[in-house]
């Protein structure tokens, strides 16, 4: 998890909310660990741990971590988003384009 991007998502969570559900997945940190995180972040949304499940199951380079991640998944199931690296403005671009559609 990200502590610049993730008390991010909480605002948007709160814009879309009734179109769209913010999901934290935390993956190599253990459950106490996320749950200070969360705490300390104030978030609301949902947020859940993997156990590393997820970097196991992608097939990212070993050299590559796929963490953090904001993947945004249109209602009809079609990624419209992926990206690794924090940029808020277009996180909310894409949000608002597929809440319009």
């Amino acid at each position: 998890m990200c502590a610049l991007e993730f008390p991010d998502l909480q605002p948007l969570a709160d814009t879309y909310g009734d179109h769209l559900q913010v999901l934290g997945i935390a993956a190599g940190d253990d459950d106490a660990t996320v749950h200070s995180f969360v705490e300390q972040t104030g978030v609301r949304f949902p947020t859940v741990w993997d156990d590393d499940y997820l970097r196991h199951q992608v097939a990212f380079p070993a050299h590559i971590s796929p963490f953090p991640r904001q993947i945004l998944v249109d209602s009809d199931g079609t990624i419209s988003y992926i990206a690794s690296e924090h940029s808020l403005g277009d996180l909310e671009a894409a949000v608002a384009e597929a809440v319009a559609r």
